[in-house]
């Protein structure tokens, strides 16, 4: 029987290299849905639409590209630079579940309650 004593070192990067960011306000409808297909992590890494994921809400890309094309900063925080994320949750809080149900008129609760 043969018995293999050997180390080996793999070398690794001192520091993570920074995440690839992109400005939404310079992005049109056909670009989102490109982004979609092409790079998931970037498109739910935009703040709005992983919030609408969690709710379950349909997805206007239309009303995300004009709140993001007239809010603008003349800060260095630009609240159009989106950094593509590694790893999201795709899971509803249980906080937030409530919050949004409190916050349902009758009728729309009763209509979420004939849904669920």
């Amino acid at each position: 029987m043969t018995t293999l004593n050997q180390t080996i070192q793999v070398p690794m990067p001192a520091t993570k290299p920074p995440a690839p960011k992109i400005d939404i306000s310079k992005l049109n409808e056909i670009e989102l849905r490109t982004l979609r297909q092409n790079d998931p992590f970037m498109y739910h890494s935009i703040p709005s639409i992983h919030t609408a994921q969690l709710h379950l809400r349909d997805i206007d890309h239309s009303q995300l590209l004009a709140s993001s094309s007239s809010s603008s900063s003349s800060s260095n925080d630009n609240p159009n630079m989106v950094s593509r994320k590694t790893i999201f949750s795709t899971e509803c809080d249980m906080h937030t579940l409530i919050e949004e149900l409190l916050n349902l008129g009758e009728e729309e609760f009763e209509a979420y309650a004939r849904e669920s």
